[in-house]
């Protein structure tokens, strides 16, 4: 018999998820020199004074919650809401505690939802042109299971990408708090919910462990597949959203702003890029052994990934 796998819960470490104390940013304080978003080097030139640089930084943290609020309510709560629906069964703690996460996901967009009002009332700010209210990792991804008309496949498309999306979110996180140039509000935002990535990615981890474990050949042969394309998928800048924020916070034409970051996320760019959002993922897969599967190598290899 298969023992699940070990994971953290919260009580092991003596403290509670951050929804327990409600903790919502609504107010702004830029200090001087510091900004919302990482700066790209080859943009700044684009940018008439600092406040458009800051605004448009801004923007792009705007883009990075809207993912956030997404990622939570599309990805991540579907793949708990559908546990019981999987072709192997989920021990009964494992399944409980999986689903007490539900509430720490719903807080993280409600987090991001509020932070984002602030910012773009603030800054007047549009977070997404009409027609892509949706980002595009997520019509990726819709996408792709609709490929599927079996009910089954379509549940384990669900848990795999929430598998793959909860091995990524800490390093996304990361990448706001451990840099001190950003903000300490954003840093403080994103901590927050970076404080309860830790419990949220093991428990996921061993998830997909043990699923991993029962799957059939056929069963793993179709995770494999579904692995390597979703976390190509949601690692895909939204280049045209990028141009859309650099139109509305410079004086730059939009079919201009579409040249301009098109010229600056080159492919060998957005390679360079999803190696580093993907590489602790991709750690998890190989350990999982999904890269001994030709088609999840072959997926890798066609996207720039050497393994």
């Amino acid at each position: 018999m298969i023992e699940y796998p070990r994971y953290i819960t919260f009580p092991e470490v003596s403290r509670n998820p951050t929804c327990v104390s409600q903790v919502f940013q609504t107010e702004l304080h830029v200090e001087d020199g510091k900004v919302f978003y990482p700066a790209l080097p080859k943009l700044e030139k684009y940018f008439l004074s600092e406040y458009q640089s800051l605004r448009f930084g801004a923007a792009q943290f705007c883009g990075f919650l809207q993912d956030t609020i997404h990622v939570e309510h599309y990805v991540v709560i579907p793949a708990i809401r559908d546990i019981s629906l999987l072709p192997v069964k989920i021990p009964q703690k494992a399944h409980m505690d999986l689903f007490k996460l539900v509430t720490d996901e719903g807080h993280h967009a409600a987090q991001a939802l509020v932070f984002i009002n602030a910012i773009k009332d603030e800054f007047n700010i549009v977070v997404h042109e009409k027609e892509n209210k949706i980002p595009l990792f997520v019509r990726e991804l819709e996408k792709q299971k609709n490929n599927y008309n079996d009910m089954t496949k379509r549940v384990l498309f669900n848990m795999l990408i929430g598998v793959v999306t909860e091995t990524r979110i800490s390093r996304e996180l990361g990448a706001f708090v451990h840099n001190k140039n950003i903000i300490n509000v954003v840093r403080d935002n994103c901590r927050s919910h970076q404080a309860d990535e830790a419990i949220h990615c093991s428990q996921f981890m061993a998830l997909g462990k043990y699923t991993w474990e029962l799957f059939s050949e056929e069963q793993k042969e179709f995770a494999a597949e579904v692995y390597a394309k979703t976390t190509i998928a949601r690692s895909m800048p939204d280049v045209s959203r990028i141009a859309f924020y650099l139109s509305q916070t410079t004086n730059i034409a939009r079919e201009e702003c579409d040249k301009i970051i098109n010229s600056i996320y080159t492919k060998d760019f957005l390679i360079e890029e999803m190696l580093v959002s993907i590489s602790s993922t991709i750690n998890f897969l190989k350990k999982l052994g999904v890269m001994e599967y030709k088609v999840a190598r072959d997926i890798f290899t066609q996207s720039g990934v050497l393994l």
